[in-house]
């Protein structure tokens, strides 16, 4: 996966300013973090999505 190459992406072309982990984990908030340190990145903590 060309996981650092997508991030850059995210941030210089597409300006996005903020990342958000839905993955299980905070895996992808920490490698985010890593790569891009000043832009802000949560883990989402404890959601239950409800099948409707």
């Amino acid at each position: 996966m060309r996981w650092h190459a997508t991030l850059h992406t995210l941030v210089t072309g597409l300006g996005s300013t903020r990342f958000t982990d839905f993955g299980p984990g905070r895996s992808l908030a920490g490698l985010a973090r890593r790569a891009f340190p000043d832009v802000p990145a949560e883990p989402v903590v404890g959601l239950r999505l409800a099948v409707v």
